[in-house]
């Protein structure tokens, strides 16, 4: 789940992700991960074919951008138990 928004260009009007949104995506081979790639992830752009743009992202940008659905799920749930 992505949690900031990542803007492009110099004044922001076209984003790669939007915040609160759900992208699908997939690891990289152990080649690309070795050259830093954490994720590609799927984004607002769409390609000539139709279907969503994959880009990778490295490990500190995805920190800063994303959280896993399942911790995002497990903080709602200790919020609703009153934990």
């Amino acid at each position: 789940m992505c949690v900031r928004t990542y803007f492009l260009g110099e004044k922001g009007e076209r984003t790669r992700w939007s915040k609160n949104k759900i992208y699908s995506g997939r690891e990289p081979s152990i080649l690309e991960k070795k050259g830093g790639i954490m994720f590609y992830v799927e984004s607002d752009s769409v390609g000539p074919n139709g279907s969503p743009v994959q880009y990778f992202i490295k490990e500190k940008e995805y920190a800063k951008h994303f959280r896993p659905l399942d911790e995002v799920r497990n903080e709602k749930i200790e919020k609703i138990l009153g934990r």
